[in-house]
């Protein structure tokens, strides 16, 4: 802990920072095993050559390594947290190729 803080960084980061997470990146479990599923967010990367494009949602969706529980945060619920929004339930379906089609 640095005296002028009074809060280890460590805990700084963990109340202040947010993460965003492609859902193919294959550190995504040490990353919520280390910070927390409670600061992640989605990413896609897109429009940058190395995106999961089409088909980013369903990269993480599938993954048997991330928990179901994990994954409802990063698809939705941490970025309503983060941006204030009131969390109400949704439904997300997907196109023929894995993409986000409709949210209600």
């Amino acid at each position: 802990m640095l005296p002028a803080l009074g809060t280890r960084p460590s805990e700084l980061f963990r109340r202040q920072c947010w993460v965003s997470c492609d859902g193919d990146e294959r550190t995504l479990p040490a990353t919520v095993a280390l910070l927390g599923a409670d600061r992640l967010v989605r990413a896609s990367d897109y429009p940058h050559p190395d995106a999961t494009f089409p088909g980013a949602p369903r990269a993480l969706r599938e993954r048997d390594d991330v928990a179901p529980g994990v994954k409802e945060r990063i698809f939705g619920t941490n970025a309503a947290a983060l941006y204030g929004l009131e969390r109400t339930p949704w439904i997300a379906t997907t196109s023929r190729d894995g993409g986000l089609a409709a949210m209600r």
